[in-house]
């Protein structure tokens, strides 16, 4: 009889994101930190620049017809910069936040928070509760307090904070 084929042995061009995680560890639910704050410091340093690089072209070319040769030319060299600064630092930043990887991660096997490529563990028998004041989640431990030192969203830092317990109850039971 004909076995269908494995198609997880085959080779793929395509890169495929696999959370940071043992392969028989599953997980349950995952989140990311919230990067909101530096989004817009971002696009607020990269529109700044961008404006600032238009008023120095506006300078040159208004300054054009004057005559005015040793201004004009630095303001046109200073605002083409910073034109194409702007945009440059726009896309620079946005490529940081998009490499950054800060998560929390409810596993079987605990709560794991990878944060700058290395990762924190609490397993579920350690964890004794979770606290929530002023948007700071901490998970009290038989032996130490975690606060976690990153920013959820705000709606969801209350739900993770109501989904921990539960996971942890159907993890310790075996529940997937």
């Amino acid at each position: 009889m004909h076995s269908p084929p494995d198609y997880r042995a085959q080779k793929s061009r395509y890169r495929v994101p696999v959370l940071p995680t043992e392969s028989n560890v599953p997980v349950y639910a995952w989140y990311r930190a919230s990067n909101y704050a530096r989004t817009i410091a971002v696009w607020g340093l990269a529109g700044f620049v961008l404006t600032f690089g238009g008023l120095f072209d506006a300078v040159a070319i208004s300054t054009h017809t004057r005559g005015i040769w040793p201004w004009q030319a630095v303001a046109g060299v200073i605002g083409a910069l910073f034109t194409v600064a702007g945009p440059a630092l726009a896309i620079g930043g946005l490529f940081g936040l998009l490499r950054d990887e800060t998560m929390l991660m409810l596993r079987a096997d605990g709560v794991v928070l990878v944060l700058n490529k290395k990762r924190e563990t609490m397993s579920w028998r350690e964890l004794t509760g979770v606290e929530l004041e002023e948007d700071v989640l901490t998970l009290v431990g038989e032996a130490r307090r975690w606060t976690l030192p990153v920013t959820f969203d705000s709606k969801d830092i209350e739900i993770i904070a109501a989904r921990i317990p539960e996971i942890q109850r159907k993890a310790l039971m075996g529940i997937r």
